[in-house]
């Protein structure tokens, strides 16, 4: 056959309904085809008869592309999987530290409760306890200031008022506890001679001191010591330092105390 009267014919089966028309171009082109088997065929025919001249054939196997395979499937499978497991375990955590939250809030706000009931019974019971001591402190004073008892009986009576002075301090030191837990104590600033208030409190000291025959002493640069202060507060620190002396000093020992102004070169 002359090349000049040869055509070409091409069909895919499985994708082509019929035969290209006649053509002297020897190629086919294809795209975007589906996955699958297929067959294809070309022939040549005559320019002057349709009957086929020859023809061939072959298959042709078109895989999936990787994004449609059964691995990558697989894979969006196990993604969907993993992310539906990691969020219903999201929301579960979430929701277990909500109710730890919660629990713990409702634990504070009870701890709370609990604390402000034990403060107020513990308020309540000192006001009970200061109540009675300041009805017997008042007798107590009137009879220490009585002349025509006997000096032994009148230094007894003073180391009783004494002790009741200290028990009326303390029940005020756990008052004010009180108020410290509630964040309502405040300070009461004024002028006061400090000096003064230390040999008060050594003197109360030295009387308590005789029953095991300590000696108490206190000395002060000067007479008068004016400092702004509060005077309650000071009054408490320095009984409490004078208790923990008697305290911790053996029998026949010796408590010194003194106070001087210090100054400091600017």
């Amino acid at each position: 056959y002359k090349q000049e009267r040869m055509l070409y014919q091409y069909m895919l089966e499985g994708y082509d309904k019929d035969w290209s028309s006649p053509s002297l171009k020897p190629s086919a082109q294809y795209s975007n085809l589906p996955s699958g088997s297929y067959t294809f065929k070309v022939r040549l025919v005559s320019t002057k008869k349709t009957q086929s001249l020859s023809e061939r054939a072959i298959k042709i196997s078109i895989k999936p592309a990787f994004a449609m395979s059964a691995a990558a499937l697989y894979f969006y499978l196990l993604c969907i999987v993993a992310t539906i497991f990691y969020a219903i375990r999201t929301y579960l955590q979430t929701q277990k530290n909500k109710l730890r939250m919660e629990q713990l809030t409702n634990e504070r706000q009870r701890d709370k409760q609990t604390n402000e009931m034990n403060m107020n019974f513990f308020a309540n019971v000192s006001h009970e306890f200061r109540n009675p001591l300041t009805l017997i402190a008042a007798p107590l004073l009137e009879l220490k200031s009585d002349e025509a008892l006997p000096s032994y009986v009148r230094k007894t009576l003073n180391i009783v008022c004494i002790s009741v002075n200290r028990m009326l301090v303390l029940i005020d030191q756990m008052l004010d506890f009180n108020k410290l837990e509630a964040d309502v104590l405040q300070l009461r600033i004024a002028e006061h001679d400090v000096a003064t208030e230390l040999n008060v409190l050594s003197d109360l000291t030295a009387e308590t001191g005789n029953l095991r025959n300590i000696k108490v002493t206190s000395t002060c640069s000067e007479t008068n010591l004016y400092a702004w202060v509060d005077l309650d507060k000071i009054t408490k620190i320095m009984s409490n330092l004078f208790t923990n002396a008697l305290k911790y000093t053996p029998d026949n020992g010796a408590i010194k105390s003194s106070m001087s102004i210090v100054s400091s070169d600017d």
